[in-house]
């Protein structure tokens, strides 16, 4: 089906935290009207405040390693937001035959949202390797206006550059709806959440350390002089 839609958003900013995952759902809680208190509060209230992961040479992909798709859901959950998503790999070792196929469908889905009135989180939607907002699209022009951590104005993404980054993961996540959540429940959930992390003995790849033993990994490189410089700043 050939379209020929257009839609901008506006007043779509990022939350104030270079936690980009939740700064983008601040984003988008704030636009629609779900979210008014302080940033610090959404961070501890999903659990995501309870995040420390360390990779052995303090890599600095270290702050996105975890399981995305079933951390979020939960996340959004505890504070009564229900949303969906969708992901695929795409690479030079890894080559989806469906790529296009979900790509499309994920084009789909956030012309959907923008008509709803709501942006879309997604991963790297500029150079930069985090997670950003959609908050517009022109089928004319085969672009989705985006919005990122570090730059107020970046350049449209092409649509056939969706999932195409450094790190090729096409991942968007629509927010659909909300309930109504004790903050107490919220909050208890959360806190088991951070002890978990805390406790973990085994993260998703084995290079990578959760809470304690995030600590070690950290502890180790020093020691060792063996880390990245950037990495570590991160």
């Amino acid at each position: 089906m050939t379209r020929n839609g257009k839609k901008i958003l506006e007043d779509v900013s990022m939350g104030g935290t270079w936690t980009t995952y939740m700064g983008s759902v601040e984003g988008v809680l704030r636009k629609l009207g779900w979210w008014g208190d302080e940033t610090w509060r959404l961070m501890g209230s999903t659990g995501m405040a309870f995040h420390f992961i360390v990779h052995e040479k303090l890599c600095p992909s270290s702050v996105t390693v975890y399981e995305w798709e079933w951390e979020h859901q939960l996340m959004l959950d505890r504070i009564g937001v229900y949303a969906e998503h969708q992901s695929i790999m795409q690479g030079d070792r890894l080559e989806a035959n469906t790529f296009d196929l979900a790509r499309n469908a994920a084009l789909e889905r956030i012309r959907r949202s923008i008509d709803r009135g709501v942006p879309v989180i997604i991963w790297a939607p500029t150079p930069v390797l985090e997670f950003g907002l959609v908050k517009g699209y022109d089928d004319g022009d085969g672009v989705l206006h985006v919005v990122d951590c570090a730059n107020p104005s970046p350049d449209p993404l092409l649509y056939e550059n969706v999932g195409r980054s450094e790190v090729p993961i096409l991942y968007i996540q629509t927010i659909l709806d909300k309930v109504d959540v004790d903050p107490e429940s919220a909050h208890r959930s959360a806190l088991r959440f951070g002890l978990a992390q805390w406790e973990k003995e085994r993260h998703v790849d084995p290079r990578y350390g959760s809470g304690r033993k995030g600590y070690a990994n950290l502890i180790a490189a020093l020691e060792r002089g063996e880390y990245d410089d950037f990495g570590l700043g991160y």
